[in-house]
């Protein structure tokens, strides 16, 4: 890809690409921030835009996937080696730090695993989407 090739938004993707790994980063790796501000980037990153509908509702997709996604590769770099806790019986997983919400703490540790790694990035997902579907119905 030549550097005069580039789209026109290329500087505003990797700014948020690089917003996506700070608020991460300032989450301590629960990505709280990304699914905050997920709904007004979206909204931001497609307003005013002048194509057509469907093209403009692919764009939305397209940056929603992107970005969903690299916060899915961010968390299971941080979350997936927490996984020896189950297998290491010299490690108690009650002691990991994790909230109880299942009351035993072998199964509060894989639902909090299930939920940083699979669920977090949808909720981004999904807040990018709505935010951007509101910014293509109030133009």
């Amino acid at each position: 890809m030549k550097l005069n090739k580039l789209p026109d938004n290329f500087r505003l993707i990797i700014f948020t690409v690089l917003l996506n790994i700070l608020l991460t980063g300032l989450g301590m790796g629960v990505p709280i921030f990304n699914i905050l501000l997920s709904l007004p980037i979206g909204y931001y990153l497609n307003k005013g835009r002048q194509e057509d509908q469907k093209q403009r509702l692919q764009t939305v997709l397209k940056t929603a996937l992107l970005l969903s996604g690299l916060t899915l590769i961010l968390m299971l770099i941080i979350w997936l080696p927490a996984l020896k806790w189950l297998t290491d019986p010299s490690l108690d997983v009650a002691q990991f730090g994790h909230p109880f919400w299942l009351y035993d703490p072998k199964t509060s540790f894989i639902g909090w695993i299930i939920l940083m790694v699979f669920v977090s990035p949808i909720l981004q997902m999904l807040g990018h989407v709505f935010g951007g579907v509101l910014a293509i119905l109030y133009k």
